[in-house]
Protein backbone atom coordinates (compact mmCIF):
# COMPACT_ATOMS: atom_id res chain seq x y z
CA UNK A 1 0.00 0.00 0.00
CA UNK A 2 1.51 3.38 -1.09
CA UNK A 3 1.97 5.16 2.44
CA UNK A 4 1.11 8.77 0.93
CA UNK A 5 1.45 10.68 4.29
CA UNK A 6 5.26 10.18 3.70
CA UNK A 7 5.39 11.48 0.44
CA UNK A 8 5.72 15.57 0.14
CA UNK A 9 2.93 17.20 -1.16
CA UNK A 10 4.94 18.76 -3.52
CA UNK A 11 5.94 15.67 -5.19
CA UNK A 12 2.55 14.09 -5.68
CA UNK A 13 1.77 18.07 -7.69
CA UNK A 14 4.94 17.56 -9.72
CA UNK A 15 4.35 13.87 -10.34
CA UNK A 16 0.36 15.49 -11.39
CA UNK A 17 2.29 18.10 -13.59
CA UNK A 18 4.04 16.08 -15.07
CA UNK A 19 1.53 13.57 -16.22
CA UNK A 20 -0.79 16.06 -17.52
CA UNK A 21 2.65 17.64 -19.49
CA UNK A 22 3.20 14.06 -20.61
CA UNK A 23 -0.57 13.25 -21.70
CA UNK A 24 -0.44 16.12 -24.05
CA UNK A 25 2.93 15.35 -25.92
CA UNK A 26 2.23 12.09 -26.31
CA UNK A 27 -1.28 13.20 -27.78
CA UNK A 28 0.82 15.35 -30.23
CA UNK A 29 3.82 12.74 -31.18
CA UNK A 30 1.15 10.16 -32.03
CA UNK A 31 -0.75 12.54 -33.89
CA UNK A 32 2.29 14.01 -35.75
CA UNK A 33 3.89 10.90 -36.44
CA UNK A 34 1.11 8.33 -36.83
CA UNK A 35 -1.73 10.01 -38.28
CA UNK A 36 0.12 12.58 -40.08
CA UNK A 37 3.42 11.68 -40.42
CA UNK A 38 4.85 15.50 -39.86
CA UNK A 39 8.49 15.56 -39.86
CA UNK A 40 9.28 17.35 -36.86
CA UNK A 41 12.41 19.14 -38.57
CA UNK A 42 9.93 20.40 -40.95
CA UNK A 43 9.64 23.81 -41.31
CA UNK A 44 6.65 26.18 -40.63
CA UNK A 45 4.99 28.06 -43.34
CA UNK A 46 4.79 31.94 -41.90
CA UNK A 47 4.49 34.80 -43.65
CA UNK A 48 2.62 38.59 -43.41
CA UNK A 49 3.19 41.21 -45.14
CA UNK A 50 5.81 43.43 -44.72
CA UNK A 51 5.77 46.11 -42.55
CA UNK A 52 8.22 49.43 -44.00
CA UNK A 53 9.35 50.43 -40.64
CA UNK A 54 10.46 47.34 -40.08
CA UNK A 55 12.85 46.87 -42.94
CA UNK A 56 16.77 46.96 -42.24
CA UNK A 57 19.74 47.53 -44.53
CA UNK A 58 23.07 46.49 -44.62
CA UNK A 59 26.20 46.83 -47.09
CA UNK A 60 27.69 44.41 -48.99
CA UNK A 61 30.96 45.49 -49.73
CA UNK A 62 31.13 42.13 -52.50
CA UNK A 63 28.69 43.80 -54.41
CA UNK A 64 29.48 47.08 -54.13
CA UNK A 65 30.56 49.52 -57.17
CA UNK A 66 33.34 51.42 -54.87
CA UNK A 67 34.25 48.41 -52.59
CA UNK A 68 37.68 50.47 -51.88
CA UNK A 69 35.74 53.34 -50.37
CA UNK A 70 32.31 51.83 -49.03
CA UNK A 71 32.06 53.96 -46.54
CA UNK A 72 31.17 57.00 -48.60
CA UNK A 73 28.76 54.90 -51.04
CA UNK A 74 25.45 56.22 -51.44
CA UNK A 75 22.13 54.39 -51.20
CA UNK A 76 21.94 54.45 -55.06
CA UNK A 77 24.79 51.58 -55.24
CA UNK A 78 23.96 48.11 -55.10
CA UNK A 79 26.01 47.11 -52.37
CA UNK A 80 22.87 48.65 -50.38
CA UNK A 81 20.34 45.85 -49.44
CA UNK A 82 17.77 44.59 -46.98
CA UNK A 83 19.48 42.17 -44.80
CA UNK A 84 16.23 39.49 -44.85
CA UNK A 85 15.24 38.14 -47.39
CA UNK A 86 11.58 38.08 -48.61
CA UNK A 87 8.89 36.39 -50.82
CA UNK A 88 6.39 37.65 -53.13
CA UNK A 89 2.68 36.13 -52.62
CA UNK A 90 3.19 34.59 -56.00
CA UNK A 91 5.92 32.74 -56.48
CA UNK A 92 8.55 30.68 -53.94
CA UNK A 93 11.49 32.55 -54.68
CA UNK A 94 13.38 34.89 -52.22
CA UNK A 95 14.22 38.13 -53.13
CA UNK A 96 16.41 41.46 -51.55
CA UNK A 97 14.93 44.73 -51.45
CA UNK A 98 17.49 47.74 -52.50
CA UNK A 99 17.60 50.87 -50.94
CA UNK A 100 17.37 52.40 -53.61
CA UNK A 101 14.76 55.18 -53.45
CA UNK A 102 13.48 53.10 -50.56
CA UNK A 103 11.30 55.19 -47.86
CA UNK A 104 8.83 54.11 -44.87
CA UNK A 105 5.79 55.22 -47.13
CA UNK A 106 7.15 54.05 -50.04
CA UNK A 107 4.69 52.24 -52.17
CA UNK A 108 6.33 50.82 -55.06
CA UNK A 109 10.32 48.85 -54.24
CA UNK A 110 12.77 47.21 -56.28
CA UNK A 111 13.75 44.04 -55.39
CA UNK A 112 16.65 41.32 -57.11
CA UNK A 113 16.57 37.60 -56.31
CA UNK A 114 18.51 36.50 -53.22
CA UNK A 115 20.02 33.66 -54.99
CA UNK A 116 21.37 36.29 -57.63
CA UNK A 117 25.70 35.89 -57.93
CA UNK A 118 27.83 38.95 -56.93
CA UNK A 119 28.57 40.08 -61.10
CA UNK A 120 24.69 40.37 -61.10
CA UNK A 121 23.86 41.80 -57.98
CA UNK A 122 25.94 44.92 -59.14
CA UNK A 123 24.35 45.26 -62.72
CA UNK A 124 20.98 44.72 -61.09
CA UNK A 125 20.22 41.45 -63.12
CA UNK A 126 16.54 40.60 -62.59
CA UNK A 127 15.61 43.46 -60.72
CA UNK A 128 12.01 44.40 -60.28
CA UNK A 129 9.81 47.13 -59.40
CA UNK A 130 6.48 46.09 -57.26
CA UNK A 131 3.90 47.33 -55.01
CA UNK A 132 4.52 46.74 -51.23
CA UNK A 133 1.71 44.66 -50.90
CA UNK A 134 2.89 41.55 -53.25
CA UNK A 135 6.09 41.14 -50.68
CA UNK A 136 5.53 38.71 -47.71
CA UNK A 137 8.04 38.88 -44.65
CA UNK A 138 8.18 34.33 -44.34
CA UNK A 139 11.75 34.99 -42.35
CA UNK A 140 9.66 36.18 -38.95
CA UNK A 141 11.41 32.82 -36.86
CA UNK A 142 11.40 32.63 -34.15
CA UNK A 143 7.43 32.82 -33.07
CA UNK A 144 6.23 33.10 -29.51
CA UNK A 145 4.10 30.55 -27.96
CA UNK A 146 0.68 30.53 -28.74
CA UNK A 147 0.95 31.79 -32.53
CA UNK A 148 -1.79 31.14 -35.17
CA UNK A 149 -0.34 29.69 -38.20
CA UNK A 150 -1.10 30.72 -41.97
CA UNK A 151 -3.43 27.61 -41.86
CA UNK A 152 -5.34 28.84 -38.72
CA UNK A 153 -3.45 26.06 -36.47
CA UNK A 154 -1.85 27.22 -33.18
CA UNK A 155 2.29 26.94 -32.29
CA UNK A 156 1.40 25.97 -28.59
CA UNK A 157 5.06 26.71 -27.82
CA UNK A 158 6.54 29.25 -30.50
CA UNK A 159 9.05 28.46 -33.12
CA UNK A 160 12.82 27.93 -33.66
CA UNK A 161 14.83 30.28 -35.42
CA UNK A 162 15.02 27.16 -37.85
CA UNK A 163 11.14 27.85 -38.10
CA UNK A 164 10.60 24.70 -36.19
CA UNK A 165 7.38 23.80 -34.13
CA UNK A 166 9.01 23.88 -30.36
CA UNK A 167 6.89 21.46 -28.88
CA UNK A 168 6.70 19.04 -32.23
CA UNK A 169 10.19 18.77 -31.91
CA UNK A 170 10.39 18.75 -27.64
CA UNK A 171 7.94 15.92 -28.04
CA UNK A 172 9.37 14.04 -30.66
CA UNK A 173 12.98 14.31 -28.33
CA UNK A 174 11.15 12.74 -25.76
CA UNK A 175 10.18 9.89 -27.20
CA UNK A 176 13.53 9.55 -28.63
CA UNK A 177 15.55 9.36 -25.51
CA UNK A 178 12.66 7.15 -23.46
CA UNK A 179 13.49 4.56 -26.16
CA UNK A 180 16.85 4.29 -24.97
CA UNK A 181 16.25 5.09 -21.24
CA UNK A 182 13.86 1.51 -22.00
CA UNK A 183 16.60 0.31 -23.70
CA UNK A 184 18.56 0.54 -20.49
CA UNK A 185 15.77 -0.56 -18.70
CA UNK A 186 14.96 -3.86 -20.67
CA UNK A 187 18.68 -5.00 -20.37
CA UNK A 188 18.56 -3.86 -16.34
CA UNK A 189 15.37 -5.58 -15.78
CA UNK A 190 16.49 -8.95 -17.36
CA UNK A 191 20.07 -9.34 -16.16
CA UNK A 192 19.40 -8.10 -13.06
CA UNK A 193 16.13 -10.35 -12.35
CA UNK A 194 18.02 -13.81 -14.21
CA UNK A 195 21.70 -13.03 -12.05
CA UNK A 196 19.75 -12.42 -8.83
CA UNK A 197 17.27 -15.72 -9.08
CA UNK A 198 20.18 -17.72 -10.17
CA UNK A 199 22.39 -16.87 -7.42
CA UNK A 200 19.53 -16.75 -4.65
CA UNK A 201 17.31 -19.54 -5.43
CA UNK A 202 19.73 -22.03 -7.75
CA UNK A 203 23.16 -21.02 -5.85
CA UNK A 204 23.17 -24.68 -4.85
CA UNK A 205 22.35 -26.41 -7.87
CA UNK A 206 24.09 -24.81 -10.62
CA UNK A 207 27.07 -23.98 -7.98
CA UNK A 208 29.87 -23.58 -11.07
CA UNK A 209 27.72 -21.36 -12.82
CA UNK A 210 26.22 -19.12 -10.29
CA UNK A 211 29.83 -18.69 -9.16
CA UNK A 212 31.02 -17.62 -12.38
CA UNK A 213 27.53 -15.32 -12.30
CA UNK A 214 28.39 -13.96 -8.83
CA UNK A 215 32.19 -13.32 -10.54
CA UNK A 216 31.00 -11.41 -13.30
CA UNK A 217 28.42 -9.12 -10.69
CA UNK A 218 31.28 -8.32 -8.45
CA UNK A 219 33.79 -7.43 -11.07
CA UNK A 220 30.82 -5.13 -12.27
CA UNK A 221 30.02 -3.61 -9.15
CA UNK A 222 33.93 -3.26 -8.03
CA UNK A 223 34.43 -0.34 -11.52
CA UNK A 224 32.72 2.97 -10.61
CA UNK A 225 29.93 3.63 -13.17
CA UNK A 226 31.39 6.58 -14.82
CA UNK A 227 34.43 4.92 -15.48
CA UNK A 228 32.24 1.79 -16.88
CA UNK A 229 30.81 4.88 -19.63
CA UNK A 230 33.99 6.15 -20.03
CA UNK A 231 35.76 2.52 -21.31
CA UNK A 232 32.26 1.98 -23.29
CA UNK A 233 32.28 5.17 -25.22
CA UNK A 234 36.10 4.80 -25.81
CA UNK A 235 35.38 1.18 -26.88
CA UNK A 236 32.64 2.22 -29.45
CA UNK A 237 34.57 4.73 -30.90
CA UNK A 238 37.33 2.46 -31.80
CA UNK A 239 36.03 -0.75 -32.56
CA UNK A 240 32.75 0.30 -33.97
CA UNK A 241 32.42 1.48 -37.79
CA UNK A 242 32.04 4.95 -38.91
CA UNK A 243 29.34 4.06 -40.66
CA UNK A 244 27.07 2.03 -37.76
CA UNK A 245 28.29 4.92 -35.33
CA UNK A 246 25.37 7.02 -35.71
CA UNK A 247 22.72 4.42 -35.74
CA UNK A 248 23.85 1.86 -33.03
CA UNK A 249 26.33 3.66 -31.03
CA UNK A 250 23.56 5.19 -29.14
CA UNK A 251 21.69 2.19 -28.71
CA UNK A 252 24.89 0.09 -27.34
CA UNK A 253 25.93 2.48 -24.78
CA UNK A 254 22.27 2.76 -23.15
CA UNK A 255 22.30 -1.57 -23.54
CA UNK A 256 25.73 -1.53 -22.02
CA UNK A 257 24.38 1.19 -18.97
CA UNK A 258 21.88 -1.32 -17.72
CA UNK A 259 23.93 -4.15 -17.86
CA UNK A 260 26.71 -2.82 -15.99
CA UNK A 261 23.86 -1.05 -13.35
CA UNK A 262 22.18 -4.45 -13.25
CA UNK A 263 24.08 -5.95 -10.17
CA UNK A 264 22.07 -3.61 -7.87
CA UNK A 265 18.67 -5.36 -8.41
CA UNK A 266 20.72 -8.55 -8.76
CA UNK A 267 21.82 -8.43 -5.22
CA UNK A 268 18.59 -7.40 -3.56
CA UNK A 269 16.80 -10.03 -5.06
CA UNK A 270 19.38 -12.31 -4.22
CA UNK A 271 19.06 -11.52 -0.54
CA UNK A 272 15.50 -11.77 -1.06
CA UNK A 273 15.59 -15.34 -2.19
CA UNK A 274 18.37 -16.31 0.47
CA UNK A 275 16.01 -15.33 2.87
CA UNK A 276 12.77 -16.95 1.85
CA UNK A 277 14.82 -20.33 0.98
CA UNK A 278 13.82 -22.24 3.73
CA UNK A 279 10.70 -20.26 4.94
CA UNK A 280 7.57 -22.59 5.69
CA UNK A 281 5.42 -21.15 2.41
CA UNK A 282 8.18 -22.26 0.06
CA UNK A 283 8.66 -25.41 1.52
CA UNK A 284 5.17 -26.03 1.65
CA UNK A 285 4.51 -25.00 -2.39
CA UNK A 286 7.75 -27.72 -2.98
CA UNK A 287 5.81 -30.50 -0.95
CA UNK A 288 2.23 -29.37 -2.99
CA UNK A 289 4.45 -30.09 -6.28
CA UNK A 290 4.41 -26.97 -7.79
CA UNK A 291 7.74 -26.28 -10.24
CA UNK A 292 10.46 -24.08 -8.87
CA UNK A 293 9.31 -21.61 -11.78
CA UNK A 294 5.84 -21.04 -10.65
CA UNK A 295 7.22 -20.82 -6.97
CA UNK A 296 9.47 -17.50 -8.21
CA UNK A 297 7.20 -16.19 -10.88
CA UNK A 298 3.56 -16.71 -9.35
CA UNK A 299 4.86 -16.31 -5.44
CA UNK A 300 8.18 -14.73 -4.70
CA UNK A 301 8.70 -12.53 -7.28
CA UNK A 302 5.15 -10.55 -7.26
CA UNK A 303 4.73 -10.43 -3.14
CA UNK A 304 8.27 -9.87 -2.01
CA UNK A 305 10.22 -8.82 -4.95
CA UNK A 306 7.89 -6.08 -6.90
CA UNK A 307 8.50 -2.86 -4.79
CA UNK A 308 12.35 -3.49 -5.24
CA UNK A 309 12.25 -3.79 -8.67
CA UNK A 310 10.01 -1.09 -9.63
CA UNK A 311 12.28 0.95 -7.36
CA UNK A 312 15.39 -0.03 -9.02
CA UNK A 313 14.45 0.41 -12.20
CA UNK A 314 13.04 4.16 -11.27
CA UNK A 315 16.46 4.98 -10.69
CA UNK A 316 18.21 3.51 -13.53
CA UNK A 317 15.68 5.05 -16.04
CA UNK A 318 16.57 8.40 -14.34
CA UNK A 319 19.80 7.98 -14.24
CA UNK A 320 19.58 6.66 -18.36
CA UNK A 321 17.57 10.11 -18.54
CA UNK A 322 20.66 11.64 -16.79
CA UNK A 323 23.35 10.15 -19.14
CA UNK A 324 21.52 11.11 -22.02
CA UNK A 325 21.19 14.82 -21.16
CA UNK A 326 25.40 15.07 -19.42
CA UNK A 327 27.12 13.47 -22.42
CA UNK A 328 25.47 15.84 -25.22
CA UNK A 329 25.49 18.88 -22.69
CA UNK A 330 29.53 17.78 -22.30
CA UNK A 331 29.69 17.62 -26.03
CA UNK A 332 30.83 13.96 -25.47
CA UNK A 333 29.05 11.67 -27.27
CA UNK A 334 25.35 12.73 -28.58
CA UNK A 335 22.12 12.03 -30.76
CA UNK A 336 20.92 14.89 -32.61
CA UNK A 337 17.34 13.95 -31.93
CA UNK A 338 17.77 13.51 -28.10
CA UNK A 339 16.16 15.56 -25.66
CA UNK A 340 20.02 16.08 -24.35
CA UNK A 341 20.63 17.92 -28.01
CA UNK A 342 17.98 20.30 -27.41
CA UNK A 343 19.00 21.39 -24.52
CA UNK A 344 22.46 22.11 -26.07
CA UNK A 345 20.94 23.89 -28.97
CA UNK A 346 18.30 25.76 -26.90
CA UNK A 347 22.04 26.82 -24.68
CA UNK A 348 23.42 27.42 -28.22
CA UNK A 349 21.09 29.85 -28.97
CA UNK A 350 21.02 32.27 -26.15
CA UNK A 351 23.22 34.91 -27.26
CA UNK A 352 21.78 35.56 -30.42
CA UNK A 353 17.68 34.93 -30.22
CA UNK A 354 17.03 35.29 -26.12
CA UNK A 355 16.36 32.66 -23.58
CA UNK A 356 12.92 31.68 -25.02
CA UNK A 357 13.70 28.27 -26.69
CA UNK A 358 16.37 27.39 -23.60
CA UNK A 359 13.52 28.33 -21.20
CA UNK A 360 11.30 26.32 -22.32
CA UNK A 361 13.82 23.13 -22.84
CA UNK A 362 14.41 24.07 -19.52
CA UNK A 363 11.10 23.77 -18.22
CA UNK A 364 10.72 20.10 -19.41
CA UNK A 365 13.41 18.58 -18.24
CA UNK A 366 13.29 20.39 -14.97
CA UNK A 367 9.40 18.11 -15.14
CA UNK A 368 11.20 14.92 -16.46
CA UNK A 369 13.96 14.86 -13.68
CA UNK A 370 11.14 15.93 -11.04
CA UNK A 371 8.89 13.79 -11.90
CA UNK A 372 11.36 10.53 -11.75
CA UNK A 373 12.79 11.56 -8.07
CA UNK A 374 9.05 12.23 -7.24
CA UNK A 375 8.40 8.79 -8.54
CA UNK A 376 11.48 6.77 -6.87
CA UNK A 377 9.80 9.17 -3.32
CA UNK A 378 6.36 7.57 -4.28
CA UNK A 379 7.56 4.41 -5.06
CA UNK A 380 9.96 4.13 -1.55
CA UNK A 381 7.00 4.70 0.17
CA UNK A 382 5.43 2.12 -0.81
CA UNK A 383 8.34 -0.47 0.50
CA UNK A 384 7.86 1.49 3.71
Amino acid sequence: MFNTKKVPKFSIILISIALIMFVFISINYISNHLFSNIDSDERIKYCQRIKMDKVNFIHDDATCNNPNNSKECQYSCPGWHSYKKYNRSDDKMEYYIFRTDFYSSSKNITIVPAHASVTDLQNMVGSLPISTDSLLDCNLHPLPPLTKTNDNSTLLLGTDIEGRDIFRLLSSSIFHSLQFAFLTLIAFFISGISSGILLGYYSNQYFVISSIANYINKSLESVPLLLWILISLYALKLFLPPELQHDFAWPILFIILGQVSSPALSKMIRLKFIKLADDEFVVALKMLGLSNSKIIFNHIIPYYCLPIIFSQCAYIFAQALFLDITLTYLNVFFNEQSIGYRFLEAKNTISDYGYGYFIITSIIIFFIIAFMFSLIRLIDSYNE
